[in-house]
């Protein structure tokens, strides 16, 4: 199973306990991090090939992807 290799499980072997789902905690922060550069790559494509789209954002971590859109780009990005 990909999920059980992704690190997000191993908050435990450090007494730190994962909340249900993937948008909190050590897992989400994780998830996060491997998450946000992908969707800053969609961004910056989407910049050049359609400037006045608006990127929807329906991945989680949401509130951290969308964060971190806000901090690079200007354009219209919706969550």
């Amino acid at each position: 199973m990909a999920y059980a290799k992704s690190g997000d499980h191993r908050g435990g072997q450090h007494r730190l306990l994962q909340c249900i789902g993937d948008t909190l905690g050590p897992g989400g922060v994780f998830r996060a991090l491997r998450s946000i550069p992908a969707m800053l790559d969609l961004a910056r494509v989407m910049e050049d090939l359609c400037p006045g789209a608006t990127l929807l954002n329906y991945v989680n971590p949401m509130a951290m992807i969308g964060w971190a859109l806000g901090e690079c780009y200007t354009t219209e990005m919706a969550p």
